[in-house]
């Protein structure tokens, strides 16, 4: 899976369970990776639509948090 802010791009496997606090243009997003599956649990944007997106787990799988610059994709 990989985590692109606006500054960096991360690299994390899916079969590891972890939190991951990631720093975007408004402040930080936490990045859960749970039992194969990652997905926003917080973000400080206000309308909150990259948490209720859900969990991504398949291949092309995204979810984002555009006011914070945060983007997860699968490959």
């Amino acid at each position: 899976m990989i985590i692109k802010s606006s500054e960096k791009e991360y690299v994390y496997s899916l079969s590891k369970d972890r939190e991951i606090e990631i720093s975007g243009n408004i402040g930080k997003s936490l990045i859960v990776i749970h039992d194969g599956r990652a997905y926003f649990k917080s973000s400080p944007c206000s309308n909150k639509t990259c948490i209720h997106m859900g969990a991504v787990q398949e291949e092309n799988d995204w979810a984002a948090c555009l006011p914070n610059d945060i983007f997860i994709r699968v490959e």
